[in-house]
C-alpha cells in the first residue's frame, strides 16, 4: 500500500488478495508495516547491519 508523502510516496504495507488471500477479486487484506520494518529497510538502504 502506498500513501502520498511530501516529495513522493511511502510504502506502508503489503496488500494481498484473490488467489493469495481473498476468496474473491473484491476481497483483499494488508499487513501494515511498523517501526521494525522501517528499521530493517533503513539498514538495508544504508548498508548497516540490522539491529535486534
Amino acid at each position: 500500500m502506498l500513501v502520498p508523502r511530501p516529495g513522493g510516496w511511502a510504502v506502508i504495507g503489503v496488500i494481498g488478495g484473490y488467489h493469495t488471500g481473498g476468496n474473491t477479486p473484491r476481497i483483499s487484506y494488508s499487513a501494515p508495516f511498523g517501526s521494525a520494518t522501517r528499521a530493517l529497510h533503513r539498514a538495508a538502504v544504508t548498508g548497516a547491519a540490522p539491529t535486534g
